[in-house]
């Protein structure tokens, strides 16, 4: 967090509304949001269903939400101690998955840009459902994951930042 906030003018955590920490889990990407403005916890996942977070990832989140908590208890105890009391809150989307267990690196980039351009004012991202309501297996996400590895692929491969450019 240090790390961060260095790289900004305003270093007073009581100063940002939000701090988005992506988390990898058992090679899963979710992404925790810490709404600090609304003294909210949430998960976004792609991965659909009824399982509480604290049990899919075996704890793994509330150790996340721990450490941000202790740094801000350091930094601004109101801040802390309304977070104390806050419990986590997974959000459901139309376009989370229940058979797509290998593109959440893609959905996480997906989400990621979203917030980015829309700074959290609408949470539709774009992406098509896995289902239609009876449950039958739509093929436009399916496309669309494809069509994103190839994307995010040549934009890794394809940057100034990747020292091994040159042999492609």
């Amino acid at each position: 967090m240090e790390a961060i906030s260095g790289q900004t003018d305003n270093t007073d955590i009581g100063n940002f509304q939000m701090v988005f920490v992506p988390v990898l889990y058992n090679k899963h990407y979710i992404l925790v949001f810490f709404h600090l403005a609304q003294y909210q916890i949430l998960v976004i996942d792609n991965i659909e269903g009824d399982v509480p977070i604290n049990i899919r990832y075996s704890g793994y989140v509330e150790k996340v939400m721990n450490a941000f908590r202790s740094y801000v208890q350091n930094h601004s105890p109101v801040i802390a101690k309304k977070l104390r009391s806050t419990s986590l809150i997974s959000l459901k989307f139309p376009w989370q998955t229940m058979y797509n267990e290998v593109d959440c690196g893609i959905f996480l980039c997906v989400i990621w840009r979203l917030l980015k351009a829309l700074f959290v004012r609408e949470w539709n991202c774009g992406l098509s459902p896995e289902r239609d309501i009876m449950g039958v297996v739509l093929k436009d996400q399916s496309k669309e994951m494809c069509d994103l590895r190839i994307k995010y692929l040549s934009k890794i491969l394809l940057s100034d930042e990747n020292s091994l450019r040159s042999k492609f």
